[in-house]
């Protein structure tokens, strides 16, 4: 095993920074499975389905949210297994690690369903092109990259301490993503009537 116990102990603006790097890493691996970001565009030519069945949008929409979150969360549970046996790291930066798990997690999945509910792709020849080839994805991505080198900026340049780093790294995000998840109860009844499959 690795020591960073040791690197980790000298303090610094090598903690907060560090917490900035695994959370846009985490980002970064949300992001890249695609299922939120693509998840209307799969759909397809049997979007129509999602319409007529009595479920509500919003409904449909977490559903579908919350399958992309579930794999997030398996991803990162198994790097995260792996950096515990791999490195030697103290407890309470681990929980740091636990804390700034779900906005990392909620914001690519919530951002880049929205983009794909704004342009879905319904027309396609297989699904792997729906994912593979969907810009939304990379919207998601991207959108979801900026925040985390926004907060890297703001971390760098206040130097604040390693709790108030923390505690940017997990509210800011949250909040973040409670905005969009408002945003997306209350349009996407709108947002998926406005679809033509």
């Amino acid at each position: 095993a690795i020591a960073a116990n040791e690197i980790l102990q000298t303090g610094g603006q090598i903690l907060p920074l560090s917490l900035v790097v695994i959370f846009a890493f985490t980002v970064f691996l949300s992001s890249t499975n695609g299922i939120a970001a693509s998840a209307v565009s799969r759909e397809g030519r049997q979007f129509y389905i999602m319409k007529i069945i009595p479920v509500s949008y919003p409904r449909q929409a977490a559903a579908k949210i919350s399958v992309a979150v579930l794999f997030s969360v398996i991803g990162w549970l198994l790097m995260f297994l792996m950096a515990v046996f791999l490195f030697k790291l103290p407890l309470w930066y681990l929980l740091a690690l636990v804390m700034i798990m779900p906005g990392a997690i909620l914001l690519p999945n919530l951002s880049g369903f929205i983009f794909d509910l704004l342009w879905p792709k319904l027309h396609w020849d297989n699904e792997q092109t729906a994912v593979k080839r969907n810009v939304n994805v990379l919207y998601g991505m991207l959108s979801s990259l900026l925040i985390s080198l926004l907060l890297g900026i703001l971390v760098y340049f206040l130097n604040p301490s390693y709790e108030v780093s923390l505690l940017i790294l997990v509210a800011v995000p949250l909040l973040i993503a409670a905005v969009l998840a408002v945003f997306l109860r209350r349009q996407a009844a709108n947002l998926f009537a406005g679809i033509q499959a």
